[in-house]
């Protein structure tokens, strides 16, 4: 197994060493502006990559149940002029879709979207012209789950046929997973963003977690969660899974040991969205309960960055005692930018919020 998934570098472990050494972080987390103008609940967030390491783009696209995409143009600068605080403008709308808009998937130059539907398509749309240029028919039911391999040039999809297929981007379906996979819907799939740590982990509303050779051979496949598993995120690096689960609870897995989960979290409500932090040791989780960023290096699973919001959208009273009719928003996608240290994160009431975060750590 330790040969298949490639033991971390000796430069890593040294380097997680001295941040467990300074684990003490104090985070700021600042609301900086909002991007209304989906019409439904929104499903799905990907951040632009930057062109040069260390820099920014001002590129962010989300999907819908409105049946639509929204390519994003950001503007921070001008976020806090705005009469509204908007954080940037729709630049395009993508149509094409007559269902949800399920999942989204950039290619790295930041010129190709991928995006799955419960309309049983993928489609896969040219950014620069904002138009749609292949058709992926085949699965039989709504898709849930689409992703780029990390050069680009391979597609997976997956859904409630509970079948996982494999495309080029020329829309041609080159492989469906032999034997259904998942035993219930497929909720999500993704490929290990890190060459050296490569391969494929799918989820599904079984509770199995399973990881795959990039030959799509089965490598481990066992019961990660009792309820359905919602949400999946791979960590930069490869040698860390999270999941999510209906029933509130985050597992962290060691992709080198996934006898029993490295840590889990607790947030109490219906997880949608998980994403590990592209910089920092830091986990987003997007649930029912709001949003909450973890401190991976804390030995007391501490919630270091924590929004909830009332029904009307305002910063909800950390002293409130909440009563059984109270209504707090729920965080139905994120992402976060490539430095690290801006988070989107959309809510039921159809609007993306740009939150800066800000960290200083303590010895």
């Amino acid at each position: 197994n330790a040969e298949y998934m490639g033991n971390r570098s000796e430069k890593e472990a040294k380097a997680e060493k001295k941040m467990q050494a300074q684990a003490k972080v104090n985070v700021e987390i600042t609301l900086a502006g909002i991007l209304p103008g989906h019409g439904d609940l929104i499903t799905s967030i990907v951040a632009g990559t930057p062109v040069k390491e260390g820099e920014d783009s001002d590129l962010l696209i989300t999907g819908s149940r409105d049946r639509t995409i929204i390519v994003w143009r950001l503007n921070p600068a001008e976020a806090d002029s705005h009469p509204n605080k908007h954080y940037g403008s729709a630049r395009q709308l993508l149509r094409g879709h007559n269902h949800f808009v399920s999942d989204l998937s950039l290619s790295l130059d930041n010129n190709f979207l991928l995006s799955s539907s419960w309309d049983k398509t993928l489609r896969l749309w040219d950014i620069r012209s904002g138009r749609s240029t292949k058709l992926f028919s085949g699965h039989t039911q709504e898709v849930f789950t689409v992703a780029f391999s990390p050069d680009c040039r391979q597609i997976l999809s997956a859904g409630a046929d509970k079948e996982i297929k494999l495309w080029n981007t020329l829309a041609e379906c080159k492989y469906t997973f032999s034997e259904r996979p998942h035993t219930d819907w497929v909720s999500r799939i993704r490929y290990s963003p890190s060459s050296k740590n490569a391969y494929i982990a799918s989820a599904g509303w079984d509770g199995f977690l399973k990881i795959w050779t990039t030959n799509f051979q089965s490598k481990f496949t066992f019961r990660a969660h009792d309820l359905f598993i919602s949400a999946l995120s791979i960590a930069p690096n490869g040698a860390y899974i999270a999941t999510g689960c209906k029933g509130g609870k985050v597992r962290i897995w060691n992709i080198l040991d996934l006898s029993e989960p490295l840590k889990e979290f607790d947030v109490n409500g219906v997880v949608h969205s998980i994403s590990f932090n592209p910089k920092t040791q830091w986990l987003a989780v997007a649930s029912d309960n709001g949003l909450r960023v973890y401190d991976l290096l804390d030995e007391n699973d501490k919630v270091i960055a924590l929004v909830e919001l009332d029904g009307k959208g305002n910063e909800a009273r950390k002293d409130e005692v909440r009563g059984s009719k109270d209504r707090r928003l729920a965080c139905t996608a994120l992402s976060w930018n490539a430095t690290g240290m801006r988070l989107y994160a959309a809510f039921s009431d159809r609007i993306v919020r740009c939150y800066h975060l800000t960290h200083e750590r303590k010895a």
